[in-house]
């Protein structure tokens, strides 16, 4: 698995916007009428391909960040990120210290169910974004809503260091996650 990946910012282009629309995170929908096994992969395969070019241009004034990799095969991963003014308050943010929403990892179900290599590498690249795109700062915090039954995910967030801060239940299946990320 090559995890050494050309990382760059999507562009409105055509190639670009066919990359996201058929980009596959997830399974396939079962038949008609059948609810998918995991609906929270669903939806975020949905939102990258429906919604996630718009939303970046649309949220400039907040630096939405969408990056993307590819590799021999198409489109390999996809990763977004943008300002936040504030954050559940049970995170504990000092003043003056940016907060970065991390909107989406999502790795394309070819690199997927390899122990976590190639989404963790995802990860690292968007942080390393992340510390770019905010210079003046020594301290920011990166927050993430991840869906309590995603397992997968919620290892990645454990073992990158990110901390479970507001759990997700059945009424409200988005927990917070929160990680202070130095420079």
């Amino acid at each position: 698995m090559n995890t050494l990946l050309d990382w760059r910012p999507a562009a409105d282009t055509q190639g670009d916007r066919l990359a996201l629309q058929n980009f596959e995170c997830t399974t396939p929908k079962p038949s008609y009428g059948e609810p998918h096994p995991r609906p929270w992969e669903w939806d975020v395969q949905a939102d990258i391909r429906q919604r996630l070019l718009k939303d970046t241009a649309r949220h400039a004034q907040r630096d939405q960040r969408l990056l993307i990799a590819d590799d021999d095969d198409g489109l390999a991963a996809v990763v977004a990120h943008a300002q936040m003014k504030e954050c559940p308050s049970e995170i504990n943010v000092p003043p003056g210290v940016p907060i970065r929403l991390l909107v989406v990892i999502a790795v394309a179900n070819r690199h997927r169910r390899n122990g976590g290599a190639f989404a963790d590498h995802a990860l690292v690249e968007c942080l390393y974004d992340i510390l770019d795109r905010e210079q003046g700062s020594d301290h920011i915090v990166v927050v993430t809503k991840i869906d309590f039954r995603n397992l997968p995910s919620m290892a990645l967030a454990q073992r990158n260091g990110l901390e479970l801060e507001v759990p997700g239940d059945e009424n409200d299946p988005l927990g917070w996650w929160y990680l202070n990320l130095y420079r």
